[in-house]
């Protein structure tokens, strides 16, 4: 296995690069590495992420695409309030803050060679990575429980980066996180991220984020409800989360048990403390 390539040398792309590269990235004769394809492919859905070289720095870069058409994604875009632009914002601002994520390099609307895509994001490449569950599952399996226990004690960290750096990420988890080569967990994925004056003022949204990677991690590891618990107590504790907001997250996590229990006929119960 190869190291996450060094990017130091990056400097974010004008608008005409950006044109430039997306010009690349879709001509016929360029064979980008897909990283994400949603659905089928041939849908060319949202969320695509590809890895495209860049020669000048002898270096790859990733681009992200978002399908939003017509008006209303033309509005929403003409406002800053599409999906990549709030990714964008919450990427920036986390990089800015000293946070381990992809480096952002510059957000454009695509040109027509780009269609049906209509808004791409360019970032700095973190080279090989593993998906944060099969990295804790696979590291479960062979009973490394130290290096589970550190990358839980990681997680924890970045929850807490997060919130230091005043951002509610409702889609916070292990599921949008990655594993370098290095063993280093790093958060991906802020399309519902926001920067807020006081994360612990927005009680349902800050509990909506707690409950969301407690649950990520639950259906990782279940049936060990007595590790679940015994994880959401120390992330109480270390997050400094009071009665009322853990009341919500009870209330999130066993709305997400009922749904696992009807949907997919796995009856297991999680109480966590209130």
């Amino acid at each position: 296995m190869t190291k996450s390539q060094d990017t130091s040398s990056l400097q974010a792309f004008t608008p005409e690069e950006m044109q430039s590269l997306l010009e690349r990235f879709f001509h016929p004769d360029t064979k980008p590495e897909l990283l994400r394809v949603p659905g089928r492919i041939e849908e060319r859905a949202d969320g695509v992420v590809g890895r495209l070289p860049y020669e000048d720095l002898d270096t790859t870069i990733i681009l992200k695409f978002w399908v939003r058409p017509g008006i209303k994604g033309k509005l929403k875009w003409g406002l800053g309030k599409s999906s990549a632009q709030t990714e964008y914002k919450a990427l920036e601002h986390l990089y800015n803050h000293g946070m381990r994520v992809p480096q952002p390099l510059g957000l454009c609307r695509v040109p027509a060679c780009g269609r049906p895509y209509t808004e791409s994001m360019f970032m700095s490449d973190l080279g090989k990575t593993v998906r944060g569950p099969d990295y804790l599952e696979d590291l479960l399996k062979k009973g490394e429980t130290e290096k589970a226990d550190l990358f839980l004690e990681q997680m924890i960290q970045i929850t807490e980066e997060l919130l230091d750096a005043k951002v509610i990420d409702t889609d916070h988890g292990i599921n949008n996180t990655v594993v370098t080569m290095e063993e280093e967990p790093i958060r991906i994925d802020f399309e519902v991220a926001r920067i807020v004056n006081d994360p612990y003022q927005e009680h349902q949204q800050l509990a909506k984020m707690i409950g969301r990677y407690i649950i990520t991690y639950a259906f990782v590891i279940q049936p060990d409800m007595e590790a679940i618990i015994a994880y959401a107590e120390k992330l109480y504790d270390r997050l400094k989360i009071d009665k009322k907001v853990r009341g919500l997250i009870r209330q999130y996590t066993d709305a997400a048990y009922d749904l696992q229990r009807t949907s997919r006929g796995i009856d297991y119960t999680l109480e966590l403390p209130v």
